[in-house]
């Protein structure tokens, strides 16, 4: 469940705590549902070089259809194939017929030690139709990008923190929270990042701050912040998109800069 926007007259709490949300599965990856370029058995073996020089790519499936998966040609299967005097013409003759594949909804932390094993796997739906291949290479860099956003997030929330901490009673912080009695709020620690934003938009609250910045354009950005933390946090195949992190960089040293003043 995501936090309502700012401003906005949802009812619901913006963090439900306590409840439990489905893991992340291996199809939340890009690169679990872009397919893949393949070849099959019978194709030369230099259509296959020239697909993998082409794209860049280390291995191709081999395929005849959207769901057989005969097994994989990279440039690993043929320098074996050439090392054991087995090579030929044909992808058949360099292939490796050892293929992991995983389904989609497996849950991301079981996948991820499969990708590792193998360092590649393909990943089908529930059709049984492969969807994307995953490499490890991949799973760095998305966790790589989720990991700078999650960092960045923190920063952010530090810096909020910062700002609104030591300026309010307890009384006006409990205020922003749907069902104050579910939890203990005993400063500005305790809230999360939608009740931040409830707090500020109120006119009065937002003066005690004794900011020279406009309200409604730093609560728009900061609602930004909030849908991107969501993502983050919920691992969603939108998160952390170059756009996002910038997004979040920028806000991060706006905010370092109000704290500073």
């Amino acid at each position: 469940m995501e936090e309502p926007l700012a401003g906005g007259a949802n009812p619901e709490p913006p963090e439900v705590y306590g409840t439990t949300y489905a893991a992340p599965t291996l199809g939340l990856l890009p690169a679990a549902s872009k397919r893949p370029e393949r070849v099959s058995r019978e194709d030369g073996l230099r259509v296959a070089e020239t697909l993998m020089l082409m794209h860049d790519y280390s291995q191709l499936p081999v395929m005849t259809s959207d769901k057989t998966v005969h097994g994989l040609i990279s440039w690993k299967s043929i320098g074996q194939a050439h090392v054991v005097g087995r090579s030929g013409p044909l992808v058949r003759d360099c292939m490796d017929p050892d293929c992991q594949v995983l389904p989609a909804h497996m849950p991301l932390l079981k996948a991820v030690a499969e990708i590792i094993r193998h360092e590649v796997v393909l990943v089908k739906n529930v059709e049984r139709t492969i969807t994307g291949i995953v490499t490890t290479t991949d799973l760095s860099m998305q966790l790589r990008a989720l990991t700078d956003a999650f960092l960045l997030v923190g920063n952010i929330e530090r810096q909020l923190r910062r700002l609104i901490d030591g300026r309010f009673p307890v009384e006006v912080l409990q205020s922003v929270v749907h069902s104050p009695s579910e939890r203990t709020i005993d400063g500005v620690e305790d809230l999360s990042f939608g009740e931040y934003i409830r707090l500020l938009q109120v006119p009065e609250h937002w003066a005690k701050l004794s900011l020279k910045v406009d309200q409604r354009v730093v609560l728009k950005r900061l609602d930004d912040v909030r849908s991107i933390r969501n993502a983050v946090m919920h691992f969603r195949s939108d998160a952390a998109e170059a756009t996002d992190i910038e997004r979040l960089h920028q806000t991060e040293l706006f905010l370092a800069s109000l704290a500073l003043r």
